[in-house]
């Protein structure tokens, strides 16, 4: 007898994408299992500024940028630059939504990346339209622009490692 067993096919995984959220601080609206603990649902946006300032305060070196995920808009609200400055005026942070299409960016990010006003105006009139510079919200056409920036402190060669280890590990879970 010779039976056909279909594989595990997901067209929606990004491996690579993957990695690098799964490597960030997850700070999701629902409670992800994780190989490395479960990572409870945040409540709120007090809840998400809270959890943030508490990672904040677990990194030993100053220059490390803190870089989450899951951050959802329509659960918690807007979030701005100056919110993000609360937590942290000197560490760049990286706040990365849950549909990995927009990101949120802390002044200290912005300066360390050189997004400056004047990049920022060398921008497509549709890159420029798919963000909003003063508050440091970049969507769509806008993340790919401020990812040429910003991107460095998402992708190193460490988190990626990391990232897809638990990767890996989350699937084989």
């Amino acid at each position: 007898t010779k039976v056909i067993v279909p594989g595990f096919i997901s067209q929606h995984d990004h491996p690579v994408l993957s990695a690098l959220t799964l490597a960030s601080e997850v700070l999701s609206i629902e409670d992800w299992v994780l190989p490395t603990g479960t990572v409870t649902a945040v409540k709120d946006k007090a809840d998400f500024l809270h959890r943030l300032s508490e990672a904040e305060k677990q990194l030993q070196d100053p220059t490390e940028p803190l870089v989450s995920w899951g951050y959802h808009e329509s659960f918690f609200g807007k979030l701005t630059c100056a919110e993000l400055d609360t937590v942290s005026p000197a560490r760049p942070m990286v706040i990365w939504g849950r549909s990995c299409h927009e990101v949120f960016l802390n002044s200290a990010a912005m300066q360390v990346s050189g997004l400056t006003r004047m990049v920022f105006s060398s921008w497509t009139p549709s890159e420029q339209k798919q963000s909003d510079f003063e508050n440091g919200h970049f969507w769509e056409q806008g993340v790919f622009a401020a990812g040429r920036h910003v991107g460095r402190m998402i992708a190193t060669p460490e988190r990626l490692q990391r990232g897809l280890i638990i990767a890996r590990d989350y699937m084989h879970s």
